[in-house]
């Protein structure tokens, strides 16, 4: 086999050296299998957005829990939670709602 190019001809040479060509073969092996190191960097952010999630919607539900028992345990926090938000009325009332 006969380069012309110098630089090829040298770079020819390096890789050559089984060292060398045994670490680049690594260096692909790693990085370009299914198990490469930036799929799992992925996954360990998408881990630990999930992990994130999870503690929010655990403590949402607490607060949801507690206001529900509130609600179960006082009929006059129920009628202003039901007028507050899916705008209840008594039969002789009007409901006007301004919003900002």
């Amino acid at each position: 086999m006969t380069i012309n190019n110098p630089f090829l001809r040298r770079l020819w040479h390096i890789v050559k050296n089984k060292y060398v060509a045994a670490t680049i073969l690594f260096v692909l092996l790693i990085t370009l299998t299914d198990n490469n190191i930036f799929v799992t960097m992925r996954l360990r952010g998408e881990l630990s957005e999930v992990r994130e999630e999870k503690e929010r919607l655990i403590n949402e539900m607490r607060h949801d829990s507690t206001h529900l028992e509130v609600l179960r345990g006082d009929a006059e926090a129920m009628e202003r939670y039901g007028r507050e938000v899916y705008y209840l009325r008594a039969t002789d009332e009007d409901v006007y709602v301004f919003e900002k």
